[in-house]
């Protein structure tokens, strides 16, 4: 095969793909209950050219090998950032045009909503939308208001299309930072995309080994080196290796590094991983999901916003840590800050150790009168 390199953008040809099957994975799994009628929505975010875009574009091309009902679905891959989606009368003609449905040359966002709730209800068929490059949207507050983002989380709420999105920054971050109220954020679980696995490292510079310019292992050694984990970084230090090794001279290595780091430097990314952002993402995204959790038992999950859900995250890790510290007894749990149902949760809660907690007669007996 020729170069197997490939960083001028997104990657369009299956084969030429690499990896990321886990998140593959659980982009499906979320897709494939829709088709039972219940929508899930997926929010790729990942640090500049991870591969947010490569993942996006994979998902609209290889669906029928991962969903039990591929033929129920269609696709639509929309990149936010060219011009005919920078209004919404262009963002909604292009979904429709690409869902093959008929429409007026004013497409309002009434009507949008009118002709995909049609759409599903005749046919059954599920549309899916990958929207790339959120930020542009965001960014756009004239043009797209918050009643368009009311609009799309209607349509998502009432299972009549999935989203799965693509941003640099989390959706919550980016209506809000707009000055924007809108929940369209809420009915998404956020995966967040970071470097490649060591596997899928290896699955990437083999390919070196099978082009026309085969690889020696010290050529693959030094683009591991100059690439580290990172897809695209490994994907510029595999197409400078090879561009070298097609002349006949000796492979100058620190000419190699410095027109790898210039490549870098022109993308826009930093030679090194911003770490700081990853754990913070990392945690903020553990958090969330911890407080989620918790709340779930008492609300809808559409009900729960990702700044309230993160706020009970950290009050449960605080908690978690007084007690575990001896701060806070044990019993504390039992008492009624949660004001449970006339004792009942209580002693469920309760029951689950030898020794009753303290102050539970005194609440059942109060219970009881109030019966």
């Amino acid at each position: 095969m020729p170069n197997p390199f490939f960083y001028g953008g997104r990657i369009e040809k299956t084969d030429n793909f690499v990896g990321r099957r886990a998140e593959l994975r659980i982009i499906f799994s979320a897709l494939d209950t829709f088709a039972e009628g219940q929508a899930q929505h997926i929010s790729i975010v990942g640090e500049r050219r991870i591969g947010k875009s490569s993942l996006l574009y994979h998902v609209t091309q290889v669906y029928n090998e991962y969903l039990r009902f591929p033929h129920h679905y269609r696709f639509v891959f929309v990149d936010l950032d060219n011009t005919h989606t920078h209004t919404l009368s262009g963002l909604l003609t292009f979904i429709l045009k690409q869902l093959e449905l008929p429409f007026s040359k004013q497409v309002s966002l009434v009507r949008f909503n009118d002709i995909i709730e049609t759409f599903h209800e005749k046919s059954r068929m599920q549309s899916v939308l990958c929207l790339d490059e959120f930020e542009h949207l965001a960014n756009r507050k004239e043009e797209f208001p918050n009643i368009v983002y009311e609009t799309f989380r209607s349509l998502g709420s009432n299972n009549k299309i999935a989203y799965i999105t693509a941003s640099k920054a989390p959706l919550f971050d980016l209506i809000h930072q707009s000055n924007m109220t809108s929940t369209f954020p809420n009915i998404f679980t956020q995966l967040l995309l970071g470097e490649f696995t060591e596997s899928e490292v290896n699955e990437l510079v083999q390919r070196g080994k099978f082009c026309d310019h085969p690889f020696t292992g010290t050529e693959i050694k030094y683009m591991r080196l100059f690439g580290g984990k990172h897809p695209y970084r490994l994907q510029v230090a595999g197409e400078k290796i090879y561009s070298q090794k097609t002349s006949s001279d000796p492979i100058d290595w620190k000419k190699v590094k410095n027109s790898i780091d210039k490549q870098i430097k022109q993308s826009g990314i930093e030679r090194h991983n911003n770490w700081y952002d990853t754990i913070k993402r990392t945690i903020t995204s553990f958090l969330m999901s911890l407080g989620r959790a918790v709340l779930e038992t008492r609300k809808s999950k559409n009900d729960i916003s990702d700044s309230t859900a993160l706020w009970w995250g950290v009050i449960t890790i605080v908690i978690a840590l007084l007690i575990l510290f001896g701060l806070l007894p044990l019993g504390w749990l039992c008492s009624a800050p949660l004001k449970l149902d006339a004792g009942q949760k209580q002693d469920k809660l309760c029951s689950r150790r030898s020794a009753r907690c303290p102050g539970q007669e005194e609440i059942l007996g109060r219970s009881s009168k109030q019966r």
